[in-house]
């Protein structure tokens, strides 16, 4: 097939952006879309591949995996290893068993779908996970296991029709990742369907043997505009974009243009040959190492620090990076791939390649469940204790709290009156940000002469115009509180979700909730985000030294942005901000004593929700 210089070079462009981004360099907001570029890097890589092969008649499935086999677990089973060993040393109980988990995934290829289930990647919680980087290469690996067969009859069969098939293929999961961004954007950032068509972009210009124009300066001219629209995307995207969506097209088509720009005979284009020069082409190289190792670095940081790297400190983790890197190239990487190449034609040896890569999964997956199954080895940190905080069990049963996204509440307002009185009713309408009141409200009823209905979906925020395929029986439970409102004569809503979850599409929708609820003739109170935090405030206690004293304090991670915009959008309806209550002057004390404030990362204890309760949500519900 003869080897690209150039395309090394752009491996090197999609790594160091990746890697800097977790690194904390404020310039590249967007640099996650490195991952995008390796995509369509390795649909191209893989399908070229296979178009060669059946050209010159020995493609063979067997072959092929031992290839991939070779080129993808020696590194990563060594980073696997290497960070447990960190792991079984650093992390606490809970957080051990959740990463020896997420070693069984890796083992069964299926990272991707273990930390969609858990996590979303940009989450503060998700941010020291050691292996969280991993669910990229279940993308991959299950795209290896779909595609090859499939490609190599379409070029032996359809050479014709390549081109044309594969685009729309593309273009359908291109749609769904689009309709994913806003009906389920955890599931469209992880998970395959959301994101074959990146790999398979590249894999549709896989038999392309000279670029689309023989003009030297119309090749210049996609070379830059392709280089320009990756850059472009790493700079001026961010967190908060709809991601993937149309917002990946601009990475993944501009990797397609300088891809395109270099392929065929004469004078590459100068972006190609700044690309194909040494230290691009020896970062390239070494990228599938330096991503491997360089998020269980600032993962482990972020988890003992409690805090993101300085541009010091990300210098320096970078450096340490490099050379990890190399070092596992050189050592491992390289060793592999060229025995890979040495048994092209030996079968037996490629059978015993291919017992030994499934014998390495197995190995994940029964280490991963069996060091879950030790419970985190507790021994390990003898001043830290667990301990059970009262607060969820009083959330009221799937009856009132519907955990179930697949179908609608089944609710019963008789059950679900959780305070009685005799001033008018009250409808609490949200999420889990909106039942952690309830064991407050309860407690403290005597201050508060009103019936209030708890009507709460688990991840369902309070908006009428919010949908989610991963929810579907969320828009339904949702739909019926118009009638609620009628039939029990409801006098006022409280609206209560964690706004950061809610897409920001959607968040600009809740005015138009609260103008709805009001045209019904009640009144409206928002309730707005409450503190998030980046760990437990148990793991943080005892992280931070503070277990010692009688106070625990400490910061939000909430986006500044985020609740100005809940603010703005609660324009014309009652609003409530406990940050100024529960978080004075940014500071949040978690603990008092021996008394949690919090029963996790996210929601209040019983004991929080009576602070809660006494300090500003029953003033605001005497407030008509």
């Amino acid at each position: 097939m003869g080897h690209r210089n150039d395309i090394d070079g752009l491996r090197a462009l999609a790594v160091l952006p990746i890697v800097l981004f977790h690194f904390g360099a404020a310039l590249l907001s967007g640099g996650y879309v490195g991952v995008d570029v390796f995509f369509v890097i390795s649909g191209f890589v893989i399908a070229r591949s296979i178009v060669a092969d059946v050209d010159a008649g020995r493609f063979s499935l067997r072959t092929f995996y031992v290839r991939r086999i070779c080129r993808i677990l020696p590194a990563l089973v060594v980073t696997v290893v290497a960070a447990t060993a960190a792991a079984f040393w650093l992390l606490l109980p809970e957080d051990l068993t959740s990463h020896f988990r997420s070693v069984a995934a890796i083992g069964a290829f299926a990272s991707n779908v273990f930390f969609w289930r858990s996590s979303g990647y940009f989450e503060v919680a998700a941010q020291t996970r050691l292996l969280l980087h991993s669910w990229s290469l279940a993308v991959e690996e299950q795209f290896y296991f779909l595609a090859p067969v499939p490609l190599a009859l379409l070029h032996r069969r359809f050479p014709r029709g390549w081109l044309r098939v594969i685009l729309i293929v593309a273009a359908a999961s291109l749609a769904m990742s689009i309709a994913m961004v806003f009906t389920a954007p955890t599931a469209g950032y992880f998970l395959l369907p959301g994101r074959a068509w990146e790999l398979l972009l590249g894999a549709a210009i896989a038999r392309a043997g000279t670029a689309p124009t023989d003009n030297a300066r119309a090749r210049e001219v996609l070379a830059v505009a392709g280089v320009t629209m990756i850059v472009g995307s790493m700079v001026l995207l961010e967190e908060k974009s709809a991601f993937p969506g149309w917002n990946a097209l601009f990475p993944c088509l501009g990797t397609v243009l300088v891809i395109l720009a270099g392929t065929g005979a004469g004078r590459l284009p100068i972006v190609n040959r700044a690309l194909a020069t040494t230290l691009p082409r020896a970062i390239g190289r070494i990228s599938y190492s330096l991503y491997l190792v360089h998020w269980p670095i600032v993962a482990l940081f972020q988890y003992r620090l409690m805090r993101g790297p300085t541009a010091v400190e990300g210098l320096a983790m970078l450096a340490v990076s490099i050379v990890l890197a190399a070092l596992s190239w050189r050592f491992v990487e390289e060793p592999a791939r060229r025995y890979a190449y040495r048994l092209r034609e030996l079968p037996a040896s490629q059978w015993r390649v291919i017992a030994l890569g499934a014998a390495s999964s197995v190995a994940m997956i029964v280490a991963g469940l069996a060091g879950a199954a030790g419970g985190g080895w507790p021994r390990r940190f003898p001043g830290y204790r667990t301990v059970v905080i009262s607060g969820q069990e009083r959330w009221g049963g799937t009856t009132c709290f519907n955990e179930d996204p697949s179908h609608a509440i089944a609710w019963n307002a008789d059950q679900c009156t959780r305070v009685r009185g005799n001033g008018g009713r009250i409808l609490l309408w949200g999420d889990s940000h909106a039942v952690q009141y309830v064991p407050g409200l309860i407690d403290e009823q005597a201050s508060l002469d009103r019936d209030v209905l708890q009507y709460t979906f688990a991840g369902c925020p309070p908006i009428f115009a919010y949908f989610s395929a991963a929810r579907i029986g969320c828009s339904q439970s949702n739909a019926r509180v118009p009638a609620l409102i009628r039939h029990y004569r409801i006098t006022q809503v409280v609206l209560a979700a964690r706004w950061d979850k809610v897409p920001l599409r959607t968040l600009g929708e809740l005015h138009a909730t609260i103008a709805a609820l009001q045209q019904l003739g009640v009144s409206v109170t928002v309730i707005g985000p409450s503190p998030i935090f980046a760990v437990t405030p148990q793991a943080f206690d005892y992280l931070s030294g503070q277990s010692r004293r009688a106070r625990g304090i400490a910061q939000h991670r909430l986006d500044l942005e985020m609740i100005d915009l809940v603010r703005r959008e609660a324009a014309g309806a009652q609003y409530v901000e406990p940050l100024k209550t529960l978080c004075p002057a940014g500071a949040c004390p978690y603990r008092v004593g021996s008394t949690w404030l919090y029963s996790d990362d996210a929601h209040l204890s019983a004991a929080g929700s009576r602070q809660a309760a006494r300090a500003f949500l029953i003033p605001a519900l005497q407030h008509r």
